[in-house]
């Protein structure tokens, strides 16, 4: 907020069609393409009474007037208004703002976020109806059309304002500052594509499933997507596919999803043709590295810009957007490698280590722990030597280590054995590990348990918790630590609000804890899950904190989960990283 001197609201109104649309197309291709034009756009001042309406010549001259060094952009879904000002006007302003994106963690998904629906919940209105529509498909619009489309963007614009100063008597100026560098990260990219290895990975991702289908011929690729034949191949070798009750209609289906323990289970079979087919499935049904390669180039040139959602999970953690979330590609990846700083610039790459294990033993005062943190000891190999496998430190593999690592970092939230065994098989933390015995799961989860009694402990207070935020009264809280619990919701330090609505107690015969189950509208929380929430909104927090800063210094160009990636000048790099590193090891406060 001590960015800027003023705030400009802008709306801009452009050409679409049947297949020339935001359905059809990412933000970054659509903004770019060719058939991209714009068809007006309403600006309303804090100085104006009202919002004006400019034709595409005017809009240009309005918008060079003004001071954008000293003027915060407010819109509603800035990611797509800010990115035709930067790609196609050269605007940078020097704040930006954004009502889409405080709506969602301030709403926590009790309604939609559309500006609709936002201008009904705070009493400013509506949008005029049947009008946009009349405008698809038509490229150069008629005078009196043009008119309608202005008066219905002028609305727009008073809607945005109105409930951006109806929202922001409840925002934290630090959440702001995320916003900012959120949309900014998208908005004014700086990051190029090494299109050779995105190229590379594109055609070997293509060449690996030809080979495949070719090893395993006459069989086609058809046959294994298909959810009819898929299962008769399997019949063919004496199998049965692996079947599970479908979530959504209750009816018997077949589990092929990459996450199904019983899908999982079937790769790991003991006769190799089943292994053979089941794994051929895995790989041609998927063709995720395929399409982000793909999309490395589509959206890479000039330069890629990086889509995050601010606040949209529940925890107030970033989601990628734009069909694409390089937050999921792997550290040492050819393709996270194919993302790069411009010339003259490095990147500058620091995470908060164990951040949520950490606040997990702090918060629940598992002290030895938190010690061992901070005094450098390798908790995995500890973990793993001393209480998992009884050998020396030095004796540990790579692989036994890991199965420390995920004990550390997962165990924590009263994981059962079966999420435990489903967690190391499916390899989501790292590779797929499967141990020999569903028992040995089982003994690894009651070591965790028996060692950290006080993470253990703090599930039944959690509990306990949910119980109060069920049946207390409007204006009763009760705190622990610095949180504090309200009918429904969980206040955290920056004054941000997890909300658990219309909870109620449902005894489910499936778990397996002695912990009660409680279902609310969308979430089904116990104490160990309502720790993990809590634990990462404040793992959040502190790594949000770090990266601010330093932010307002040295550009952030992505985020990945607890890292952030800065882009800085290569002859400030070295201060960059020290000042970087200082920030990430500061205690919160």
């Amino acid at each position: 907020m001590k960015r800027y001197k003023n705030i400009v609201t802008v709306d801009f109104e452009t050409y679409y069609d049947v297949e020339y649309s935001l359905r059809k197309l990412t933000n970054t291709a659509y903004v770019r393409d060719k058939r991209f034009k714009v068809q007006g756009v309403g600006i309303k001042k804090d100085t104006w009474n009202k919002p004006r309406w400019f034709l595409p010549v005017a809009a240009k001259r309005a918008l060079a007037s003004i001071d954008w060094g000293n003027t915060g952009l407010l819109c509603h879904h800035t990611h797509f208004d800010g990115f035709i000002l930067s790609h196609h006007y050269n605007i940078i302003p020097a704040y930006y703002l954004d009502t889409l994106s405080m709506a969602r963690p301030l709403h926590g998904g009790q309604i939609r976020n559309n500006l609709d629906t936002l201008a009904k919940y705070y009493g400013r209105g509506n949008k005029l109806p049947d009008i946009l529509s009349k405008t698809k498909g038509v490229r150069n619009l008629p005078s009196e059309l043009a008119a309608q489309l202005g008066k219905y963007c002028c609305v727009d614009v008073k809607i945005t304002e109105a409930i951006y100063y109806d929202m922001v008597q409840f925002y934290p100026e630090k959440e702001l500052d995320l916003i900012h560098h959120t949309v900014a990260m998208f908005c004014d990219p700086v990051c190029i594509i090494d299109k050779k290895i995105a190229a590379e990975e594109h055609t070997n991702e293509i060449k690996k499933k030809k080979k495949l289908l070719t090893s395993i011929a006459p069989i086609t690729a058809t046959q294994l997507r298909s959810r009819k034949q898929f299962p008769e191949l399997l019949a063919d070798l004496g199998v049965k596919a692996p079947t599970k009750t479908s979530p959504t209609t209750g009816k018997e289906t077949f589990a092929f999803a990459k996450t199904d323990q019983a899908w999982l289970d079937m790769q790991d079979h003991e006769d190799p043709a089943v292994r053979k087919l089941c794994k051929a499935k895995a790989i041609v049904s998927s063709s995720i590295d395929e399409t982000r390669a793909r999309r490395l180039l589509e959206h890479g040139e000039p330069t890629l810009p990086i889509y995050l959602n601010y606040g949209k999970a529940h925890t107030f953690r970033w989601t990628g957007g734009d069909k694409m979330n390089p937050q999921n590609f792997k550290r040492d990846s050819r393709l996270r490698n194919a993302i790069c700083a411009p010339p003259g610039h490095r990147f500058v790459i620091v995470d908060s280590a164990q951040i949520e294990a950490r606040v997990n033993a702090w918060l629940s005062g598992q002290t030895d722990l938190l010690t061992d943190f901070r005094n450098g000891i390798d908790v995995y190999s500890e973990f793993a030597a001393n209480e998992i496998y009884r050998i020396t430190v030095k004796k540990i593999t790579k692989e036994q280590r890991f199965v420390g690592k995920v004990c550390i970092l997962a165990l924590g939230f009263n994981m059962g054995w079966k999420k435990f065994k489903h967690t190391l098989n499916i390899g989501s933390m790292g590779p797929p590990i499967f141990l020999e015995a569903d028992a040995e799961y089982g003994r690894i989860v009651r070591t965790y348990r028996d060692r950290f009694r006080a993470i253990v402990n703090q599930w039944q207070a959690m509990e306990n918790k949910i119980t109060f935020m069920r049946t207390c009264i409007a204006d009763e809280y009760e705190t622990y630590g610095p949180l504090e619990f309200e009918r429904g919701r969980v206040l955290l330090p920056n004054q941000m609000r997890l909300r658990y609505p219309g909870l109620h107690r449902i005894q489910d015969p499936e778990e397996a804890s002695r912990f009660q189950t409680i279902y609310n509208e969308k979430y089904k929380i116990y104490g160990g899950l309502l720790t993990e929430n809590i634990v990462q909104a404040l793992a959040r927090i502190i790594v949000a904190d770090q990266i601010l800063e330093v932010a307002w210094n040295y550009k952030p160009v992505m985020l990945v989960h607890d890292e952030v990636v800065l882009c800085v000048p290569t002859r400030q790099a070295k201060k960059a990283l020290e000042e970087t590193f200082k920030a990430f090891h500061k205690p919160a406060e």
